[in-house]
């Protein structure tokens, strides 16, 4: 036997001696204790701690489809042709069984045709329509398992339908990617500052960088230096977006608030937010057809925020989320906020969603660039680098 396949063999010999010693450790102390079979008491057994307080909801959750696994329909058309048995992954930004609303009520994406109607169904699988168009929902959450939900007295909920789930995927980015897109970034909104004729300096100091300040910009009219965040919305390039969320809640952070609450004021070093509207031809925004920028003081923003949901300075965030929330994940507090929970992200986000019109109008600087104006501000700025690179060298 090679030194590989010892190796493995001593691996898997073991796991099998740890698996037995679990199983073991999981009899002995249900048997001492009387605790009667069930999954749930053989995790509390195996974590050692079989008299722990269970929680009062528990979930079952089961696979589903998404697709047809026959990509193709058995028999052959005129032409000898054989017609595709599968739909489109997606169709209007819509998979199968995703958590829409609709009229108010949550349920689920059943159907979907090529039309971009679609139809409806809750949880117990009852139809709530078998033809709407896509225009007329609202996504809450994109779905990959089927869940039925136990509550306190231990009765499950009506058995589901077959293939009615309550989505539990979550979205994550690529962080290479997204890091290389960002000194993309970087460096095209340098050349937009030395253009508008703005002095600028982005901080080593990590410190400085944790406190949420990007870039400190010298405006050319006034003396201040401003200590700017800049907010770039790079993954929306292949669309006209006219809003900008900002995040009030986190489950990323050890208080669970976000880069826009208040209560970040004290630790947080920004003054000012650069917002950023960008689109291109690709992902990787090589290719810029057009951007939009708005610098907005940051005070100004937050106190429009509170008096747009009638709250004091002081009112905790948790408190004004909890007072404008009711049974719908999105609130529309006036026609430019909206505050909206976002449940397809591991860090479970609670974003206020401001158009671009109140920002633009909020903005002590505003512009808009064309592709051309974009590439005229790279060249000029690369021309720029690569002359005090000559006179370094020299």
């Amino acid at each position: 036997m090679s030194k590989l396949s010892i190796w493995m063999a001593n691996c898997f010999q073991k796991k099998l001696k740890k698996g037995k010693k679990e199983i073991t450790l999981r009899l002995n102390l249900r048997e001492k204790n009387d605790i009667k079979k069930s999954h749930v008491n053989d995790a509390r057994c195996i974590s050692k701690h079989p008299f722990a307080e269970p929680c009062s909801v528990c979930y079952r959750t089961k696979a589903i489809r998404h697709h047809n696994r026959q990509t193709h329909k058995a028999n052959f058309s005129k032409g000898s042709i054989r017609k595709r048995s599968q739909m489109p992954y997606v169709v209007e930004g819509y998979r199968l069984w995703d958590k829409v609303l609709y009229k108010g009520q949550e349920c689920f994406v059943s159907g979907r045709r090529a039309s971009g109607s679609f139809a409806l169904r809750k949880l117990d699988g009852t139809v709530v329509t078998n033809s709407i168009s896509f225009k007329k929902v609202a996504a809450i959450r994109t779905c990959n398992k089927l869940s039925n939900r136990k509550d306190v007295n231990g009765q499950f909920l009506p058995r589901l339908k077959s293939r009615v789930s309550l989505p539990i995927l979550m979205k994550f980015s690529n962080r290479k990617s997204d890091e290389s897109v960002d000194k993309r970034v970087q460096f095209l909104l340098d050349s937009i500052y030395e253009k508008e004729g703005f002095r600028c300096k982005r901080p080593n100091d990590e410190k400085i960088d944790k406190r949420g300040v990007d870039i400190m910009l010298h405006s050319p009219n006034t003396d201040s230096i401003l200590w700017v965040d800049e907010k770039c919305a790079t993954h929306y390039w292949d669309r006209n977006l006219d809003t900008f969320s900002c995040e009030l809640t986190c489950n990323r952070t050890k208080d669970h608030l976000g880069w826009f609450a208040q209560e970040r004021n004290g630790y947080s070093a920004t003054t000012h937010y650069m917002f950023v509207w960008v689109r291109a031809l690709e992902k990787e925004l090589v290719h810029i057809s057009s951007l939009e920028l708005a610098l907005i003081n940051k005070h100004d923003l937050q106190t429009y925020f509170r008096l747009s949901a009638d709250c004091n300075a002081d009112t905790p965030t948790s408190e004004v989320i909890t007072k404008l929330f009711g049974q719908n994940p999105v609130v529309e507090v006036n026609k430019n906020l909206k505050v909206r929970k976002c449940e397809i992200f591991p860090e479970f986000p609670v974003n206020a969603i401001f158009s671009k019109e109140l920002l633009l109008d909020m903005a002590i600087w505003s512009k808009t660039y064309d592709r051309f104006e974009v590439r005229d501000a790279i060249v000029a700025h690369k021309a720029k680098l690569f002359k005090e690179r000559e006179e370094f060298q020299k």
